[in-house]
């Protein structure tokens, strides 16, 4: 298809988003494709990058988790021949990012790397309008698909790297895995995923959602509300918990998943903190900590004050991500084309990127329990 010269994308401008109608195409490299974004998925790291950002992020356009078609490819995915022109994919790109300020999924067109990218294996429909609610499900649809990027991503560093989780053999019959806030989107795949991986799992949500989370493998569920809700984990984790998964990530999850955790365990959070701060510190507990924009295994430039940061300010990296991506979207791509593993519920907000600054306000708040919020760039004014 031939390209416009410009597109529709939502821009950070002060403490929103605004919709431009004349922002740039991103250019993408030789080992990418640019894809044109059907649907696309809210997280809370996209407001977080405004409220959070120091004013770094003006400028920059919003959004992570897409999903759409490719139309162009760079020359390196070309020869390789495992993608086309015309393929539905979904995945994750760096929004509002300091570095490539054109490039985010709130908008027509997206530069992606396929490291991070799933290929659907059958092509992907569009939820009818009207249909607003969407149960968990098969990814089938551009609107599910758009929300599995940023959790993917994640539970691949988490998952592949520091937990060495190898899907290829069974984990110890013993063991078990936390997963504190189930309910989250990275906490519903992660769940599907571990059961995948055979092993046992604690879960702890809310529990109006125990019955979601039983259905989607959870051995063992805790109610986050009970007082004595890490007593009751180390009772069920008899010693042997360990792995844990903080998809929350606030002070006080961080206290719990510590110390919840069994003898020289490793925990991972979504948040850098400081493990000093801990009431309990242990140190054979093996602590680490995923950021998404991190899995190409560069350092980037962030807007936050609290990250590790080289002598140019890019938060820091490892280079063994990529590698851990890799291996683990081969397992993924086989599991959601196969239907084994299932979007969380969405919501499908009625005016595209015109519904953002709304859905942003609903994240905020913590209106959103359980699901995602996603927007269709046809619904666009």
């Amino acid at each position: 298809m031939s390209l416009p010269s410009y597109q529709k994308a939502a821009v950070i401008e002060g403490t929103e988003l605004v919709i431009k109608k004349n922002a740039f195409i991103p250019s993408f490299e030789k080992n990418e494709v640019l894809v044109k974004v059907i649907a696309a998925s809210v997280n809370p790291t996209d407001w977080k990058h405004i409220d959070y950002g120091s004013g770094k992020t003006q400028g920059s356009v919003s959004g992570c988790d897409y999903a759409g078609i490719i139309v162009s490819m760079g020359e390196e995915v070309e020869a390789k021949g495992d993608l086309n022109l015309g393929d539905h994919v979904y995945g994750v790109v760096h929004g509002s990012s300091l570095e490539r300020r054109n490039n985010g999924a709130f908008a027509e067109f997206v530069a992606a790397s396929p490291l991070v990218l799933i290929k659907a294996a059958k092509p992907l429909k569009t939820i009818a309008k009207g249909q607003e609610n969407i149960p968990s499900g098969p990814v089938e649809t551009f609107e599910g698909a758009s929300t599995l990027g940023v959790a993917l991503t994640t539970i691949a560093i988490t998952f592949s790297y520091y937990f060495k989780f190898d899907f290829s053999k069974k984990p110890l019959e013993d063991d078990f895995l936390l997963i504190w806030g189930g309910s989250s989107s990275v906490g519903q795949i992660a769940l599907q995923f571990a059961k995948i991986y055979g092993i046992k799992v604690i879960v702890v949500a809310s529990a109006k959602n125990h019955h979601h989370l039983k259905s989607l493998g959870a051995d063992h569920l805790v109610d986050y509300h009970d007082a004595d809700a890490v007593e009751q984990i180390k009772a069920l984790g008899k010693n042997h918990i360990k792995f844990g998964f903080d998809t929350i990530s606030l002070p006080q999850t961080n206290q719990k998943v510590h110390s919840a955790v069994s003898e020289n365990a490793t925990t991972n959070s979504l948040l850098p903190f400081n493990p000093k701060d801990l009431e309990d510190y242990r140190s054979d507990v093996d602590i680490t900590v995923t950021l998404a924009y991190l899995a190409w295994g560069k350092n980037t430039k962030v807007p936050f004050p609290w990250m590790e940061t080289d002598e140019n300010g890019a938060a820091v990296s490892n280079p063994g991500f990529p590698e851990a991506c890799k291996t683990f979207f081969k397992v993924a791509s086989k599991a959601l084309n196969e239907g084994s593993v299932k979007h969380i519920p969405i919501t499908v907000l009625p005016k595209g990127l015109n519904s953002l600054n709304e859905a942003f306000d609903l994240l905020r708040h913590d209106k959103i329990s359980s699901g995602k919020l996603t927007v269709r760039i046809e619904d666009s004014a």
